[in-house]
């Protein structure tokens, strides 16, 4: 892989480069099932590639997609080394192929990723840097003795030897621990004891999360600074690895940092307890915005960068400077086609390549690559804020279809409908006008929105919470990813919030006025839109107990 300045004078040659990609690995592909049965052999250039049926992961086409996946040799000639788990879109995880290919080409963009933050900020490239410590890290096997587990852990697990190095203060062992909040105090602990140059929360709710425990932690994180030990913590330390502990060392000037931090009042900054920090890293879309707003009163005026754009089947975009939201198209990574938003739901959509794009414009982005993804749809609808030499500079916008992701939890309309009827017997509310909707604050959550009406007489404040409770129960069951967020602190429990009739008239009126016509109406359930209730008298509200 390239660095930056090669990477994007390279932007030149984008449709030859895409174009030699795509004749590399149809070639070394051609006598897989998937290859055989849609005759990669006979693909000339990618306008012909168009010619094969689009993919998703439950729709393969000429295939029994329940069977597919477990059957390497029907897409890749490729071991499959392991399986990355992802929620997807729904509550039965995804089980991504791991291929050596694959491997070498998200290493390829990441090795640019991380040449790009270097030239900018040269102090990282021997400086001191924590990382996705908020991943309690499990993994499996299946039945073949193949590893299942998610993406950051993978990459985790493979910079273990990294991690162990002075320069990485906080080691992998950090995340063996069941409990969130122990796991939060020891990253805590162990990066106050010295300098610190930059840090990365894939999720800017981790880091949001870490300023927390800094914030109400810091007598007893002083207490360990000084004393060269865990601090006088009510968690059981005992939990924690030797390891960690024996790396425990004692810190006055970071005591003193600390305590005159927290004495001044307001949100403790990050500066103020390390003056050597430079660079946050983490997402930038709009979608984790309440997050980012609430993590920047803490930050001062440390730079921000976004992180790379990807999912478990494919790079993305590769930010290349600070302040910025999403990157140029990773072109030497994979292949790339575009849908145009507009025809993301017909039945037999066209596709660009990357240098047909328009400025502004948004698609669906569809992606081949050595994992055995063949004109594969992500459901991921990308922006095109522009052109650098050529390449597309993409921002993520939104899943497709009805989700909605206020931190990586991805919950879909079904989930939320199987939620709503497995809690619906008893209810007082759920009979008409329920939205569900993210909502942002000191902890953002989901809340569940309905009329005055939709009220059973007699109802208490302890009936809605008990409500909220069941609904966040369910939302566990249907989520994997949701539960996870929840017990890691990143994502706060429901909400019932009970607003005035008209209301929910005026939002109907608001959401009818964007379709066609009445016939055309169909408002669901699952909102995208954060703080939907703004501007409306709401009348109660409650916070799910459990």
């Amino acid at each position: 892989m390239a660095d930056r300045s090669s990477f994007i004078a390279g932007g030149e040659s984008l449709a030859q480069t895409q174009a030699s990609y795509l004749t590399t690995l149809l070639e070394r592909n051609s006598d897989i099932a998937f290859g055989q049965k849609h005759d990669f052999a006979g693909v000339a250039d990618p306008v012909a590639y168009r010619d094969i049926p689009f993919m998703r992961y439950d729709e393969v086409a000429g295939f029994d997609s329940a069977d597919y996946w477990s059957t390497p040799a029907n897409y890749t000639k490729d071991r499959v080394s392991a399986w990355f788990l992802t929620s997807g879109s729904s509550s039965t995880p995804k089980r991504i192929p791991v291929t050596s290919s694959l491997v070498r080409e998200k290493a390829g963009a990441f090795s640019l990723f991380w040449d790009a933050i270097y030239a900018d900020h040269p102090a990282l490239k021997t400086g001191k840097f924590i990382a996705n410590f908020g991943d309690s890290g499990h993994s499996a096997r299946d039945a073949n003795n193949i590893l299942e587990v998610s993406e950051t852990t993978f990459w985790n697990q493979r910079m273990q030897g990294f991690q162990a190095s002075d320069r990485w203060p906080i080691p992998r062992q950090s995340t063996a621990s069941e409990s969130p909040a122990l796991r939060y105090y020891a990253a805590a602990r162990l990066a106050l004891q010295g300098e610190l140059h930059g840090m990365m929360g894939l999720n800017p709710s981790t880091l949001l999360k870490f300023c927390e425990v800094l914030t109400n932690e810091s007598d007893r994180l002083t207490s360990g600074l000084k004393t060269g030990n865990w601090g006088i913590l009510e968690l059981d330390t005992t939990e924690l690895p030797e390891k960690l502990t024996s790396r425990l060392q004692s810190n006055a000037s970071a005591a003193d940092r600390l305590t005159a931090a927290a004495s001044r009042g307001g949100k403790l900054q990050l500066p103020d307890l390390w003056p050597t920090l430079e660079l946050i890293i983490s997402w930038q879309s709009a979608l984790v915005g309440p997050y980012l707003k609430l993590l920047r009163e803490h930050s001062g005026g440390i730079a921000y960068r976004d992180y790379i754009t990807q999912s478990s089947e494919c790079i993305m975009a590769i930010p290349m400077s600070d302040n910025d939201c999403g990157g140029l198209l990773a072109y030497q990574t994979h292949f790339y086609e575009f849908i145009p938003e507009a025809q993301t739901e017909a039945s037999h959509p066209s596709a660009l390549c990357a240098h047909e794009l328009t400025p502004g414009e948004q698609y669906e982005l569809v992606v081949t690559t050595g994992g055995g993804l063949y004109r594969y749809r992500t459901a991921d609808c990308m922006r095109v804020v522009g052109f650098e030499n050529g390449i597309p500079h993409l921002s993520f916008q939104y899943r497709l279809g009805r989700t909605s992701s206020i931190t990586g939890e991805k919950l879909t309309e079904a989930q939320v409908l199987d939620a709503l009827a497995s809690v619906a017997a008893g209810s007082p509310l759920i009979r008409q006008d329920v939205f569900v909707h993210p909502r942002t604050g000191e902890r953002p959550h989901y809340a569940l929105l309905t009329a005055g009406s939709n009220l059973k007489s007699g109802t208490q404040d302890a009936d809605l919470a008990l409500l909220a409770d069941r609904f966040h129960s369910a939302l566990c069951a249907a989520n994997g990813e949701y539960a996870d967020k929840c017990a890691s602190l990143r994502l706060g429990k429901p909400s019932v919030v009970i607003v005035q009739d008209q209301d929910i008239q005026a939002l109907h009126q608001k959401l009818r006025a964007a379709h066609v016509g009445d016939d055309q109406y169909k408002p669901g359930v699952l909102r995208r839109e954060h703080d939907l209730d703004n501007g409306m008298t709401i009348l109660r509200q409650a916070h799910a107990n459990s």
